[in-house]
């Protein structure tokens, strides 16, 4: 038998598959499905957990400033609860989807509420997605909430760790159909076309889930910004610039965009085999031969001795550019 994250041998223990390349625990034979247009009371606990578990994840989503004006899909928002703090607290447009008939209770608080994902067109800044995989059989949903994601925005997913209790090996929920590990969900949010930017452990969904994984994703294709590296030379657009040095630093940041940036020359204290054709090379690098220009250090290595080096041949540090 194969594992369906990773094609990978599995062993076949007490009715549920365990892949020990990416540690999926895949129980998708052992339940029967669970019917949840049916079920109500999603976020029914004993009070004290509900605010305790309420209360983290605000202060966790407060690193994405409640002052801007961000919009946020809650992905099985249940009755909706996080979703009015949110608005209470902060300037963001909360909407939720919810399948259960805790929908009706959510609709009461937030912008709008979705029976599934599929009849959503908008596109949001931040998506939170809260204990929901682990009860998803097609392990391709997280494909969909990533269409769902602005370029620049970020997707929380939290599932139980494993059990998700630090003491018991065995999760006896029978509404999931997955137990995952780190590696098997650093596997599903990279096939779904993420990148995942934080790792984080500990979370407190309730007692029985007391050791959650959560993981901060951004969509591949804005983490991998190649098309905005003109932002990092957009100060040195009007500037004449003399490249100081040409090794590893300068091949693998600056060369790939020298027709970015008004280069000059290049000068380097060391012979190489490598050196730049698309500009000259320079035999010095006084400051009375260069009044006006600046000198672009492009190395990280060795960035406080090339400093130093043309402090002594006269350049101020207004002209020298790390």
């Amino acid at each position: 038998m194969l594992c369906a994250l990773c094609n990978s041998e599995t062993a076949f223990i007490a009715g549920q598959k365990s892949c020990h390349t990416c540690g999926l625990v895949d129980r998708t034979e052992l339940f029967s499905k669970t019917e949840y247009t049916t079920k109500a009371g999603r976020n029914t606990f004993c009070e004290k957990y509900v605010t305790r578990k309420l209360d983290s994840r605000i202060a966790y989503l407060r690193r994405f400033n409640f002052d801007d004006q961000l919009s946020m899909l809650d992905i099985g928002c249940a009755e909706g609860d996080l979703g009015k703090i949110i608005k209470k607290c902060s300037r963001w447009s909360v909407d939720g989807v919810e399948v259960s008939n805790d929908r009706q209770m959510a609709l009461k608080c937030l912008d709008n509420v979705f029976v599934d994902i599929s009849h959503i067109s908008e596109k949001y800044d931040i998506i939170t997605c809260f204990h929901v995989i682990e009860h998803i059989e097609d392990l391709r949903f997280l494909n969909s909430v990533t269409i769902l994601l602005k370029q620049n925005g970020h997707l929380i997913v939290e599932v139980p760790n494993r059990s998700g209790h630090r003491y018991f090996s065995y999760d006896g929920n029978i509404e999931h159909q997955y137990c995952f590990s780190l590696r098997s969900a650093l596997l599903l949010a990279e096939r779904a076309g993420l990148t995942v930017i934080e790792v984080s452990t500990g979370h407190f969904e309730s007692p029985a889930y007391s050791d959650c994984l959560r993981l901060i994703c951004v969509r591949t294709d804005s983490y991998f910004c190649y098309d905005k590296i003109e932002f990092l030379f957009e100060k040195l657009f009007e500037k004449e610039l003399i490249v100081f040095g040409i090794g590893g630093d300068f091949n693998s940041f600056v060369r790939p965009h020298l027709d970015k940036i008004r280069a000059f020359g290049f000068f380097t204290t060391s012979e190489t085999k490598d050196a730049p054709k698309e500009i000259p090379k320079l035999e010095s690098l006084d400051y009375s031969s260069h009044t006006g220009r600046f000198v672009l250090v492009a190395s990280l290595k060795y960035e406080d001795e090339m400093c130093a080096h043309l402090k002594l041949l006269g350049w101020d540090d207004s002209h020298i550019i790390s």
